[in-house]
């Protein structure tokens, strides 16, 4: 719908142009019911086609897509809602080849008429590392597209959504993203590693045991050293409400944030009277 009126889609600038929604798991009802909500109850732009059945690939689907090309030349974008409903039905063990063999034949057609064709495909269920990985099926499918597309919750309760991206003519990103049901539409959040910075940096600012160190140096001049029993105390003092117990663990992950967001700098060393290991915290202009 964003292509079909040449407005952005996440950001992202689009080309006007003709588009044909293949919502080949949607019915008339609810396919209807999701276009009011996302054109706000306003009219369905006329260059946006759909329908709700299709032949699969071997069976005609390549020859209804060239009569429709025929009758309305505008069409630039093609989507097909899911890839496994224009699935043949194939016989033998070589997936890989069927898989390639498939999306080959949908590749050359884009190809030929320079059109975008989108295919949407689930993924594996499991703990593959690799975002892209997760595509359903074979290599075949990931090999055959000049770009993938992957929407993944790092949870299934997260609010958002992460976008990865690669392709032959594209960078690789990944971008976080959710979905905004008041408006039926994804929004864009930023890029991922905004998203991680963004994140640590609040991280960083909320950390009770960084407030206290940043109150202990502050009350010295911008100079502080003492042991770790030392700091617990203050924590201790400083935040009756919570937990304020330190492990050594937690205080080695904060020395690096210390310098980048407050240019703190940390030394340990061991107390020449008694060997008791000491932190040194300095505040450099």
């Amino acid at each position: 719908l964003s292509n079909t009126r040449g407005l952005p889609f996440l950001g992202f600038n689009t080309k006007q142009a003709g588009c044909l929604y293949l919502a080949l798991e949607d019915s008339e009802s609810r396919l209807q019911d999701r276009m009011r909500k996302i054109l706000n109850n306003d009219t369905a732009p006329s260059n946006f086609f759909y329908s709700t059945k299709a032949d699969d690939i071997e069976n005609g689907l390549i020859e209804q897509l060239k009569k429709f090309l025929e009758r309305e030349p505008t069409i630039k974008v093609i989507i097909i809602d899911t890839l496994q409903k224009v699935r043949s039905s194939y016989k033998g063990s070589n997936n890989y080849a069927n898989d390639y063999q498939e999306l080959g034949k949908i590749k050359e057609f884009a190809d030929e008429h320079g059109l975008c064709i989108i295919l949407i495909h689930h993924l594996k269920k499991g703990l593959e590392t690799d975002v892209f990985g997760k595509v359903s099926g074979t290599n075949g499918i990931t090999g055959t597209a000049d770009t993938t597309l992957v929407l993944d919750k790092q949870n299934r309760n997260d609010k958002d959504t992460i976008l990865s991206i690669v392709g032959r003519d594209v960078e690789y990103n990944d971008f976080v993203i959710t979905f905004d049901k008041s408006k039926y539409k994804w929004q864009m959040i930023a890029p991922l590693e905004e998203c991680k910075e963004l994140m640590e940096k609040n991280d960083y600012l909320n950390n009770p045991l960084v407030a206290t160190i940043k109150s202990l140096i502050d009350s010295n001049n911008g100079k502080w050293q003492g042991s770790l029993k030392n700091i617990s105390q203050e924590n201790k003092r400083l935040h009756t409400n919570i937990d304020t117990s330190i492990k050594k663990s937690e205080l080695k992950s904060l020395v690096p944030l210390l310098m980048k967001y407050d240019n703190i700098d940390y030394l340990e060393y061991a107390n020449p009277v008694n060997g008791e290991r000491l932190k040194k915290f300095t505040r450099l202009k």
